[in-house]
């Protein structure tokens, strides 16, 4: 396999503390919190990386510094052997940038509600320059009806939709770029059981067709054993734990791992934990 995304001592601090004037007059210290520390990963080229962990344990907060929308405090991120973000600022070539996109938790707050659809998955192709006018029209089409929707929708607005259909719209927006890299950030948590299942398989189905690589935030362990070939057990913003998907639920090597794994619900009372999940 080839390593297309490596994550190299990442950290991220935030500064919480009061303004300068109100530490000054109460001599207060600064107060900081350590959302990521020293995280190291690689992922390969057509395979999803899995990060699981309870809520604050800082999934999110290294998938938004991996794409560059946080800029980590120390550490890097590469793509394909160039810089995609670092402690320093340096702007990333567009060429790299285009192939790395994210797909966020929420498809109620991640749409413009202001825009049509065929807007907005058009955003992406007009930022980058990737066709004129007429041919982003019919690129729309094409990626609407590749994650299951109609290309009339492109006319219709967000609120018009589903949940499950936002989400594909929001999908289909993600491959506007061509990308190569698809961060995954809780896509399905906001959505009906049912309808997950419906959204996990096409990006499955996306995976097999177009070659794609996901880094997969979620704290659903039956999602996943669905969608994982490698997984990352993150505890207070640190890496405890990173082996296969198979390697990990047969064999925890961390007692956070264990807990995990333990507190998943059992659908059958007769299934053990690795075999029902």
């Amino acid at each position: 396999m080839t390593e297309l995304v490596r994550v190299d001592n990442v950290s991220k601090v935030f500064d919480i503390s009061p303004p300068l004037w109100h530490r000054v007059l109460t001599r207060q210290p600064k107060r900081l919190v350590q959302a990521v520390d020293n995280v190291s990963m690689s992922i390969e080229a057509g395979q999803t990386y899995a990060l699981v962990g309870e809520s604050g344990s800082g999934k999110s907060t290294l998938a938004r510094t991996i794409v560059g929308l946080t800029p980590p405090t120390s550490g890097s991120v590469w793509f394909d052997g160039a810089l995609l973000a670092g402690a320093t600022h340096k702007a990333v070539a567009p060429s790299v940038r285009r192939q790395v996109q994210m797909i966020f938790q929420s498809p109620y707050a991640s749409l413009n509600p202001r825009w049509r659809v065929g807007d907005i998955v058009a955003e992406p192709i007009r930022a980058f320059g990737l066709s004129d006018r007429r041919q982003a029209s019919r690129r729309v089409d094409e990626l609407l009806e590749q994650v299951g929707l109609a290309s009339s929708d492109a006319a219709r607005f967000p609120h018009e939709f589903s949940g499950g259909q936002r989400q594909r719209i929001s999908i289909a927006r993600a491959l506007a770029s061509e990308p190569r890299f698809i961060v995954c950030d809780e896509p399905t948590s906001a959505l009906d059981v049912s309808v997950q299942a419906q959204v996990l398989n096409l990006l499955k189905q996306l995976q097999r067709d177009l070659g794609l690589t996901y880094l997969f935030i979620t704290h659903d362990l039956a999602v996943v054993r669905t969608m994982a070939h490698q997984i990352g057990v993150m505890k207070q913003g640190a890496l405890v734990e990173a082996q296969s998907a198979d390697a990990l639920f047969a064999s925890p090597q961390h007692a956070y791992t264990q807990m995990l794994l333990d507190s998943a619900p059992i659908v059958s009372p007769k299934a053990s934990r690795s075999g029902q999940l």
